[in-house]
């Protein structure tokens, strides 16, 4: 074996094995017992020597570029100490969780609370929804003392197939974070993942609904009927989130009907939104049915909101693809919010109102000093765009809907 010397990246690159050898192991200066391993195939590979109870022992810790030099460093550190310990570190720990299901669920109660973003709490129950709608349908019964990277590579293979455009890189996060958790609480050794190059970012959709995609939509909304074909219409016509359409109530409605208020524990930014609702918009949450229950989107009597939306996406697609003689361009849901804050933009709505009609946060400054409610604002808003489709739809307006013009919302 050489003499061990400072490894970096670009000496680990460098590396081969010169004939009549059939492999080299490379020593690090800097972590005592970690070698790299070349063998004449040019596979490199790091491994650690220790000694444990009295006994030479040796395992491997990953392949290389994946397992990159700090992190098998790292490794080889953690390994050599578990061995001065007296505990072998090729001989899993017991721990109280045997799945990584188990693990996960344990982190949700445990450990999402915790996390900070730019000095703030992150809303737990958004990364647990991320655990349990992405990662553990797939990866909840995999036994975490047999946990690996091909586990991890087979859910983001799944996500990327699926159409889905930001989960996979945030399952990747998820799933490191949770390992890297359980770490930290002795649960495991080491991260099975450590190493692995993480998944693509997000790259933002730019995706809106041209008008004659719109009219197609609407015509499919209302033959897939209630409860889906009304809910989506009202995503179109007020820019507002899924979650917060499907799960609004008849108890968030004023006395007239003509404003609806998210209250700040179902709105995504934490903040109550008021929306004076377009003439078109009351008159679909008019004609719905209404059941004993609380919510307005139901297949249980208003008992709980509306769930089975990829369902309902196939629905629309379907019934959409037959009345255009032919499937449209790939879209999502998300889309509609889209395509609502474009119209906006397009009907010379200002920023500041369109911005506030999707509830966005606005700069800490400019919300600390502008404490107008821009309701009028935004109710002209909603009603020109809801015009807007209207003249998409149906040419001609119904005689009960009244031409506004572009007044405090665009001046």
């Amino acid at each position: 074996m050489p003499k061990a010397k400072k490894l970096t990246e670009a000496s680990v690159k460098r590396f081969r094995v010169a004939p009549p050898a059939e492999r080299v192991d490379y020593p690090d200066q800097l972590a005592p017992g970690l070698f790299l391993r070349v063998n004449d195939r040019g596979r490199k590979s790091w491994m650690v020597r220790f000694r444990v109870k009295g006994k030479q022992g040796k395992m491997a810790l990953g392949l290389w570029p994946a397992l990159a030099l700090p992190d098998a460093r790292e490794m080889a550190r953690n390994a050599r100490g578990e061995a001065a310990a007296g505990r072998d570190p090729r001989v899993a720990r017991p721990t109280e969780h045997e799945t990584f299901g188990e693990l996960a669920e344990t982190y949700i109660a445990k450990g999402c609370p915790k996390r900070r973003r730019k000095g703030k709490l992150v809303r737990a129950h958004e990364t647990a929804s991320l655990i349990r709608r992405d990662i553990l349908p797939l990866l909840g019964q995999v036994s975490l003392s047999a946990f690996n990277r091909r586990d991890l590579t087979h859910l983001l293979d799944h996500l990327e197939k699926n159409g889905a455009t930001s989960a996979p890189a945030k399952a990747d996060k998820a799933v490191k974070r949770i390992l890297s958790w359980a770490v930290e609480r002795g649960e495991i050794e080491r991260s099975p993942v450590i190493g692995m190059e993480k998944a693509g970012e997000y790259v933002p959709r730019t995706r809106v609904l041209d008008a004659s995609e719109i009219a197609i939509l609407w015509s499919a909304w209302d033959h897939i009927g209630y409860p889906f074909g009304p809910l989506q219409k009202l995503l179109l016509l007020t820019g507002q989130r899924l979650r917060e359409v499907a799960g609004m109530t008849w108890a968030e409605f004023g006395d007239d009907g003509a404003t609806w208020t998210i209250p700040t524990s179902r709105a995504k930014n934490n903040k109550q939104h008021t929306l004076p609702l377009p003439a078109l918009a009351r008159q679909i949450l008019a004609e719905v049915p209404r059941f004993a229950g609380a919510y307005v989107f139901t297949t249980t009597s208003g008992r709980r909101p509306v769930s089975g939306f990829s369902k309902a996406k196939l629905r629309t697609d379907a019934a959409a693809k037959e009345l255009a003689g032919g499937p449209l361009e790939p879209w999502r849901v998300h889309d509609l919010r889209r395509t609502c804050r474009t119209g906006l933009a397009r009907l010379d709505v200002r920023q500041e109102v369109a911005e506030r009609v999707l509830n966005h946060k606005v700069d800490a400054l400019v919300g600390t000093y502008d404490a107008h409610s821009y309701l009028p604002q935004i109710g002209n808003a909603l009603e020109l765009w809801a015009q807007e489709v209207m003249r998409i739809i149906a040419p001609e307006p119904p005689e009960n809907v009244i031409r506004l013009r572009r007044s405090s919302a665009t001046a």
